[in-house]
């Protein structure tokens, strides 16, 4: 049995698939598996991952319906068989020392979850820190113990690739399908989870994002259906996660998100019939959630806010511009709203 399951959700990465599997292949730590999940991929991802499994005994293919990422995460957690597990996004490649490195990390401090730094690349070849040894990098813990608190929630990054984590938090845990946030919805299921105790910090740069030119970020493109959807049933979901778990202060932020996920999609430039049909199912939808909130967890005022942002009437849109232009909850947990 492998001591630790690399799972990499494969479409489209035709271009950088090699890359990527080279970069895995080269770890100095050898017990490992390695499962390419191809996620309906239209172009030659799948031969090309039978390639590589035909090349490799390490190497596990699973062949799918396209799903989107959540679901190829998913399928390869359903048939992980390490100890351990990292995510790796098909454009992008490691550092031949990753999984060495965060397994010592998290072994040395009992550690639950053991995180990487990253950088950011963006031509063919990978960067010049890919080929440097790299000796006891330093590592930080993050303990649990005090509490679940805003610094906590900022200092763990979002991303679950350059992460590796022990099994049992994804025996019932799993990436929520059909959102485009999932990374941010798992993020405080992640942090609750009854077994992770602590977390360090490997303070060396193990991983290695591409970002190319036309790949612009989610959170920097315009606001669709798709990511008001995401962004609406995170704030919801997230609120009974804390008001379960009695976290009052959190709670009370993710209800004001969800106020604010509205005031944002009002102020939208937006206008076309899809997104306008989407803006009214997800406001009815949460009409009644929204009114029955209690007064500790959203203002009456806030409450007005929520109803109003159905009005189409200017004077409202400017003042909701002026109210949240300077608004520090966007800095709080849950803010799916960066892209604004």
């Amino acid at each position: 049995m492998p001591l630790i399951s690399v799972i990499v959700p494969v479409y489209r990465a035709e271009a950088y698939l090699d890359r990527c599997v080279e970069s895995l292949l080269a770890q100095t730590f050898r017990d490992f598996e390695l499962i390419l999940v191809d996620d309906g991929s239209p172009d030659r991802c799948p031969a090309l991952c039978d390639e590589w499994a035909e090349r490799d005994g390490r190497i596990r293919v699973i062949h799918k319906q396209n799903g989107g990422l959540s679901s190829a995460r998913n399928a390869g957690l359903d048939v992980m068989e390490g100890d351990y597990v990292i995510f790796v996004d098909s454009d992008d490649a490691v550092h031949p020392q990753m999984l060495a490195l965060l397994l010592s990390a998290l072994t040395e401090t009992d550690a639950d979850i053991a995180v990487a730094e990253f950088e950011v690349f963006s031509s063919d070849a990978l960067p010049p820190s890919a080929s440097e040894e790299i000796r006891n990098p330093p590592l930080t813990l993050l303990d649990l113990s005090a509490g679940f608190t805003n610094k906590l929630f900022a200092e763990f990054s979002n991303s679950p690739w350059m992460k590796l984590y022990r099994r049992q938090l994804f025996e019932a845990l799993r990436f929520r399908e059909g959102l485009l946030y999932e990374d941010l919805h798992l993020k405080p299921y992640l942090l609750l989870h009854p077994s992770v105790r602590r977390i360090v910090q490997c303070g060396a740069v193990l991983y290695y994002y591409y970002k190319s030119a036309e790949n612009v970020s989610i959170m920097q493109s315009s606001l669709t259906p798709a990511k008001l959807h995401s962004a609406v049933f995170s704030s919801l979901d997230h609120y009974r996660l804390y008001k379960r778990k009695g976290l009052s202060e959190f709670a009370h932020i993710a209800a004001y998100q969800l106020v604010l996920n509205f005031v944002v999609a009002s102020l939208s430039e937006n206008r076309s019939k899809a997104f306008r049909s989407a803006f009214r199912s997800h406001y009815f939808r949460c009409f009644f959630h929204v009114l029955f909130l209690p007064p500790a967890m959203l203002s009456f005022k806030n409450k007005l806010v929520f109803f109003s942002t159905a009005l189409p009437f200017r004077a409202l849109k400017n003042r909701y511009r002026r109210m949240f232009r300077q608004e520090r909850a966007l800095q709080q947990p849950n803010n799916f709203l960066n892209y604004v």
